[in-house]
Formats: structure tokens, C-alpha cells, sequence
């Protein structure tokens, strides 16, 4: 999500104001006055979908980096992941980058492993030979 600059002990209250229109129990129109309305819950934590720092800026104060885990165990995470921050802090096209050369190296590999079977040809092709030839080219 993007918020507004903030400093950064203010950060889960902005949050929070921006997640309000998504609380699990908010209502238009209260069924139950004596209840109150309630989140399910959010939290600032990559949950291994963490950002890369942009080489150099890894000790910025603006980078938004959680301590602990959802069960309150300390968290470490490497000087050079956060969870967020300014958008010119961090490093999008390496993981970008790094995405396509492993889809390029799928993609060959399909390729080179394809190359040893016939080429694909329309259904058109198999019916024609199995109405010229229903006996040598039968239907399953």
C-alpha cells in the first residue's frame, strides 16, 4: 500500500487510517450497538515477500523494516531487504530482472526438450486422416 510521507513512528497509525475502509467488522449500519467493530488484522511484514535495498542505502531511516513476527518472535531481517519505504529506495528491477532470466531459462528448456517431437499440428489435421482412413487411423 502507499501512504503518505510520514515519520517513521507514525507509520501504523497512517496505516491504520488507510486500512480503516477494509475492517473486518465495519458497518454502514450497526446491527448490534453494544459490539464493537473489530479487524481481523494487519501487519507491516513482508512475510517473505520483502523489498531489496538499493545498493548503498541499506541503513536508511526511511526504510520500514518490522522486528518481530506476528507471534512476537525477534525478526532479522538482512540489512539489504525491507519491508517498505520510499519507492527510490527500493531495488525493483533486480527481482524483476532476475524473474525473466529464470522464465527465459524455462522457456529454452521447453524448447530444447519440445525440439525432439514432431511439431504440433490442428485437430483438423487428425480428423481428416481418421475420415480418409477411419480403419489405419481409428477414434479412441
Amino acid at each position: 500500500m502507499c501512504v503518505p510521507r510520514c515519520e517513521p513512528g507514525d507509520l501504523p497509525e497512517v496505516v491504520g487510517a488507510a486500512m480503516a475502509p477494509y475492517e473486518y467488522g465495519r458497518r454502514f449500519a450497526p446491527r448490534e450497538p453494544e459490539v464493537e467493530t473489530w479487524w481481523d488484522y494487519w501487519r507491516i511484514d513482508g512475510g517473505g515477500c520483502e523489498f531489496s535495498v538499493v545498493a548503498g542505502h541499506e541503513d536508511d531511516p526511511r526504510l520500514v523494516r518490522a522486528t518481530h513476527t506476528l507471534s512476537g518472535e525477534r525478526r532479522d531481517l538482512p540489512l539489504s531487504l525491507c519491508d517498505g519505504g520510499p519507492r527510490g529506495l527500493l531495488d525493483l528491477e533486480t527481482p524483476r530482472a532476475r524473474a525473466a532470466a529464470e522464465a527465459r531459462g524455462a522457456f529454452e528448456a521447453w524448447q530444447a526438450f519440445a525440439a525432439g517431437y514432431p511439431p504440433v499440428r490442428p485437430s483438423g489435421y487428425f480428423w481428416a486422416r481418421h475420415y480418409a482412413d477411419p480403419e489405419g487411423y481409428p477414434v479412441p
